[in-house]
């Protein structure tokens, strides 16, 4: 039953009828309560009839939500966040704005009390790609046959890798890590080491590492946080051919810094991870996230850490240009270049 804690009404303002009271309640749950009430007006007291009058009230938990920051949104379909009333910022997309594009008849949703944006940059349009992105395109189209030779690309040959390790290892250990065209290049194959590779570990990159990983015939969990060492001197960029999923043990307070900075791409499904009991940390990812389908499924609740659905989202992806514009020139879509100019 839920634990409620009503307030009291003492005053009427003069011809008025209704006296407001507020209930909050602590615990989700349904009961029935008695509601009493007399007014005194110096002369007389009058109560209300029936005396005490009863009614059920509900108390029930907020619905998780999910929030970007920075970037665009892109899907080919729709998109929902039911963003509470109470949030520290009631827009899909905080500032500074970026703009959601949907491809559905179905309208983006974020209530009981969210917008879109501050601007309301919104578009409905068809939703597609020039040449489609795939595992397939990126490594066996895209990925130079120089990069893939031995000698130049580096070899994960177990399916549960301390990810510490990517920065520093050839074949698992064989010297510093082979580095050819300016990035450290990693591959597993599912068919020969199993349909899961585990990264383990809180993966701290090293300035002016680039670290690119691609994963063929299986999918892959995050266990730990991946981080650059100085924000902008390092990339990560994952491309999976299954999906990615990252434990629910990475998290952490709503402070502003991320457990997983890179670029993930899949062409399965991101999940974002979900404790078995009770409730989890925020995932913050800053970068940018790519899949055909996303499982999104954090749970603040009442939060292990006090910070609570009311409040916070579950997932907050931020949008960071500085991994996108590590982006490895010979996997971009299309051709382009950079260059500054006078204003």
């Amino acid at each position: 039953m839920a634990d409620l804690n009503p307030n009291i009404c003492s005053a009427v303002v003069s011809g008025e009828s209704l006296c407001s009271v507020d209930i909050s309640g602590n615990l989700p749950g349904t009961g029935t309560y008695g509601i009493s009430a007399s007014i005194v007006d110096g002369a007389a007291t009058v109560q209300c009839t029936p005396y005490p009058l009863t009614a059920t009230i509900a108390v029930t938990d907020i619905n998780p939500w999910w929030q970007v920051a920075w970037g665009s949104v892109i899907t080919d379909g729709s998109v929902s966040s039911p963003i509470p009333v109470d949030a520290v910022s009631p827009y899909f997309i905080t500032d500074p704005v970026g703009l959601l594009i949907y491809s559905s008849t179905t309208a983006p949703s974020f209530t009981p009390s969210g917008t879109v944006s501050s601007s309301g940059a919104v578009v409905n349009a068809n939703v597609s790609t020039r040449p489609e992105a795939s595992f397939d395109l990126f490594y066996n189209k895209k990925l130079p046959s120089d990069v893939k030779e031995a000698g130049h690309i580096n070899i994960i040959d177990v399916n549960s890798l301390d990810a510490t390790r990517l920065t520093s290892m050839g074949n698992l250990g064989a010297g510093t890590g082979n580095v050819w065209r300016g990035y450290k290049t990693y591959y597993y194959d599912g068919d020969v080491y199993g349909s899961n590779l585990t990264l383990n570990g809180n993966l701290n990159i090293f300035n002016g590492v680039r670290i690119v990983v691609f994963i063929e015939n299986s999918s892959v969990t995050i266990n730990g946080t991946i981080r650059s060492n100085t924000s902008g001197r390092s990339s990560f960029l994952l491309i999976s051919e299954g999906n990615i999923t990252v434990s629910p043990t990475v998290g952490g307070t709503p402070d502003g810094d991320p457990e997983i900075e890179g670029i993930l791409y899949t062409d399965g499904t991101f999940s974002s991870g979900h404790v078995t009991t009770g409730y989890d940390q925020q995932l913050h990812v800053r970068g940018s996230v790519v899949a055909n389908q996303f499982d999104l499924v954090r749970n603040l609740g009442t939060g292990p850490l006090g910070f609570t659905n009311n409040r916070y989202p579950g997932e907050y992806f931020e949008y960071g240009p500085e991994q996108v514009l590590a982006f490895p020139p010979f996997l971009r879509l299309r051709t382009s270049s950079w260059s500054e100019v006078a204003p």
